[in-house]
C-alpha cells in the first residue's frame, strides 16, 4: 500500500467487523513513527466515552406564562410559581456530567429556586428516587445564566423517567426559563 493513496483503495461495502483495521496517524509521535493501525473495536471504544448532550424544554406550569424574550420563546416565572421538566434518561447514559437550568432575568435582584425531582425506571414507583435542593442566585440583567440542578439527579440511570419541579420563591425578578441542558457520558 505504500505506493497507493488511501483514496485509491477499494471501498468496504459492508459494516466493518470489530477486528478490521484502519490506518491512523498518531500525531503524538515523531513524524517517522506516526503511521499506525487501529482496530474498529478500539476506535469505537475511544468514542464510547464521548460527552453527549440533550435539551429539555419546560412544560406547562402552575401560574406561569409563555412569552417571548427577544427571539427566545420562554416560560416566564413570577413569584411564587412552579415550572416542570420531564424527560427520559437515554439508554447510552453512564454518568451525569452536568445539568443546568438555562434562562435569563430582566433584573439583577437575587431570587431563590427550589428544585425537586422524582425519577424511576419502568416497573418502579415513580417516587423511587425523590430529591430536593435550593439555590439562591443573583443574575446579571439580560445575560443567559445556567443554574446547577444536578443535585436532584444524583442517582439517575439509563432508562429512568425523570420529573423536575422548579419552584420560584417570593420576591426577586422575573425569571425566563429556556430549558435544562443535560450533559452526560
Amino acid at each position: 500500500m505504500a505506493d497507493r493513496k488511501v483514496s485509491a483503495l477499494n471501498e468496504l461495502a459492508a459494516t466493518p467487523a470489530v477486528g478490521d483495521e484502519l490506518y491512523i496517524r498518531d500525531i503524538s509521535e515523531a513524524a517517522a513513527d506516526e503511521s499506525k493501525r487501529i482496530t474498529v473495536a478500539n476506535l469505537m471504544a475511544a468514542g464510547a466515552g464521548a460527552t453527549k448532550e440533550f435539551w429539555v424544554e419546560p412544560r406547562d406550569a402552575d401560574g406561569t406564562t409563555w412569552i417571548a424574550r427577544g427571539d427566545f420563546g420562554t416560560m416566564l416565572w413570577n413569584a411564587p410559581e412552579d415550572g416542570y421538566f420531564v424527560f427520559m434518561v437515554p439508554h447510552d447514559f453512564t454518568s451525569l456530567i452536568s445539568a443546568l437550568l438555562v434562562g435569563v432575568s430582566e433584573h439583577d435582584v437575587a431570587f431563590q429556586l427550589t428544585f425537586a425531582s422524582d425519577y424511576a425506571a419502568v416497573g418502579q414507583a415513580y417516587t423511587t428516587h425523590s430529591e430536593s435542593d435550593t439555590d439562591t442566585t443573583t443574575p446579571v440583567i439580560d445575560q443567559i445564566f445556567g443554574l446547577d440542578v444536578s443535585g436532584v439527579l444524583s442517582a439517575i440511570a439509563a432508562g429512568d423517567y425523570v420529573g423536575i419541579k422548579v419552584t420560584r420563591g417570593a420576591g426577586g425578578a422575573f425569571l425566563y426559563a429556556y430549558g435544562i441542558k443535560i450533559k452526560y457520558s
